[in-house]
């Protein structure tokens, strides 16, 4: 099939919190941008975990996060929180306490997380006019949990060798956490001591919903062949799914089954070979997405993982598959 009939489009298969980066990036390239919502998540830090937090018996060497849902829910809890006035006038001692708790090191997995990190816990909505904390955030150059473990035990080293004691992390995390950094972390060897979290819980979206919701994303791109193609009738439609978690990956992957077993979708494949199908590539935004993918039966050559999970990284993948086939997006 020659490029002049190929349709490309992305289908995204997100969370109810996502942001608009990726549509925004992913439109210059691609005949249309749909998102599907597959995930939804439940905050489980509470006022009362704040406080005990902040508390004095609480002395944290550094933050951990691996998630931006995980930034979130601390944010959504301290507003709360730092809202609270008490009878007693402590409203400013809670946000100098709250200030404290912020001022040391934190380390993040990738940009997106890091800049979560910075917009929500250290802007001016919770700390005001209090300039004396700066945020020191690191890692943000890890796209994964393993390329970030080697510095946060380097960090707990110093501490060590700064201290004499052992430091004590805090690791705000979701409920289906991997277990890669507090394994790593633990068989280092290096004396630390790592409290966990669970910050939120993670709960996919019915089959149903989730089905009608992909048919109805699919009925749109379909559309194009009529609206926006001369000849669009004669196109095949290719469809790049891209998933964001392991999470999403259980939620998608049996509606996908469905479809290719009534002849719904045309399995995934390199590239489009027949005419006026709707063929679909999976794109993974990292490798812990991947791994999912591949236990669910998906051969590792028809999915497209991003070198950095970010929207670049999601668009500079499949622009890297396009040019190896040849293929003109659009």
């Amino acid at each position: 099939m020659d490029s002049e009939t190929t349709i490309s489009s992305v289908i995204l298969f997100r969370d109810g919190n996502s942001s608009n980066a990726y549509t925004e990036l992913l439109e210059q390239d691609h005949a249309s941008i749909e998102s599907v919502v597959v995930l939804e998540h439940q905050d489980l830090i509470t006022t009362e975990t704040i406080s005990d937090l902040v508390g004095p018996d609480q002395q944290f060497a550094a933050i951990l996060f691996t998630s931006q849902n995980a930034v979130k829910a601390l944010s959504r809890a301290a507003n709360t929180w730092l809202a609270m006035c008490d009878i007693d006038g402590a409203a400013c001692n809670r946000k100098q306490a709250w200030a404290r708790f912020l001022n040391r090191p934190v380390f993040v997995v990738g940009h997106a997380t890091g800049s979560t990190c910075r917009d929500l816990l250290y802007g001016s909505a919770q700390l005001g006019d209090d300039h004396s904390v700066t945020a020191d955030i690191r890692g943000q150059d890890a796209g994964r949990a393993t390329v970030m473990l080697p510095e946060i035990i380097d960090f707990c080293a110093h501490h060590y060798e700064q201290t004499g004691t052992k430091p004590r992390l805090v690791f705000f995390c979701g409920d289906q956490r991997r277990d890669t950094l507090p394994d790593g972390i633990r068989q280092s060897g290096q004396a630390s001591e790592l409290v966990e979290v669970v910050s939120y819980t993670t709960v996919g979206r019915p089959y149903d919903q989730t089905r009608q919701d992909l048919s109805d994303a699919l009925g749109r791109i379909s559309a194009l062949r009529k609206t926006a193609y001369g000849d669009g009738n004669n196109a095949a439609i290719l469809v790049w799914m891209v998933l964001f978690s392991p999470s999403g990956v259980r939620v998608v992957n049996p509606v996908l089954n469905a479809m290719i077993s009534e002849a719904v979708l045309q399995p995934p494949a390199m590239g489009c070979r027949k005419k006026r199908g709707t063929h679909y590539r999976l794109v993974a935004i990292g490798e812990t997405t991947m791994s999912e993918l591949v236990m669910q039966g998906i051969s590792e050559q028809n999915i497209v993982m991003a070198k950095e999970p970010s929207a670049q990284g999601i668009r500079n993948a499949i622009c890297g598959v396009f040019a190896a086939l040849g293929t003109k997006q659009k």
